[in-house]
């Protein structure tokens, strides 16, 4: 039996390009290409689309968007805890191989600032998380949430440390009222790596 050959690192380098279609552009469809990527990420919607373009041969604004309006492509939270685009069969996939370790992650960021988390607790008084795509938007329904009610519930939104509080000021800026009598009372939580959290109230 032939002694398998340890690839050199510039073999590795132009075999992942090569996986990515980063050196020869793809001539699938939008998704056996994000298929065949293994997802793509994208934290920033804009960037899936140039992420895209940037591996196919022939690719058009419209092909991604009536995907994704299709339901074709779905986005989700996966990889690294970062929003990724993969197909519908595909993404079943990612979150069986990945929920354990993200569970872990989130379990061990968040023991050391707060202890356990009532999880079950905050179920059963009717908290509901809703995740987003994007922060700004993000904001926009806790804010929306809080109108509804004149102010007179809270809407919280919780975020990542860095580019998380940045993607959120516009929402921030947006939501305070127009007028005097359209309340709004909005919470912000910017996660940070030390020290204590930093808090935006507007109300």
């Amino acid at each position: 039996m032939a002694a398998e050959r340890t690839l050199t690192t510039r073999e590795l380098n132009r075999a992942l390009l090569a996986r990515q279609f980063l050196l020869q552009p793809s001539s699938h469809s939008v998704v056996d290409t994000i298929e065949r990527i293994g997802g793509l990420q994208t934290q920033y919607a804009p960037s899936g689309y140039i992420g895209i373009w940037s591996r196919m041969k022939a690719f058009r604004r419209n092909d991604l968007t009536t995907a994704l309006e299709h339901r074709r492509i779905i986005q989700g939270t996966l990889l690294r805890n970062t929003i990724h685009m993969v197909s519908p069969r595909d993404y079943w996939l990612f979150l069986a191989g990945t929920r354990a370790s993200r569970q872990e992650w989130f379990r061990r960021i968040t023991k050391k600032e707060y202890g356990e988390l009532p999880i079950d607790a905050a179920a059963a008084a009717g908290i509901r998380p809703v995740l987003c795509r994007q922060e700004r938007v993000g904001v926009g329904i806790a804010d929306g949430f809080s109108r509804t009610t004149n102010g007179r519930r809270l809407g919280v939104f919780a975020m990542q440390y860095g580019p998380g509080a940045e993607n959120a000021f516009a929402g921030v800026a947006t939501a305070a009222p127009e007028r005097e009598e359209q309340l709004s009372n909005l919470l912000n939580i910017i996660g940070r790596r030390s020290g204590p959290r930093s808090i935006i109230s507007i109300g």
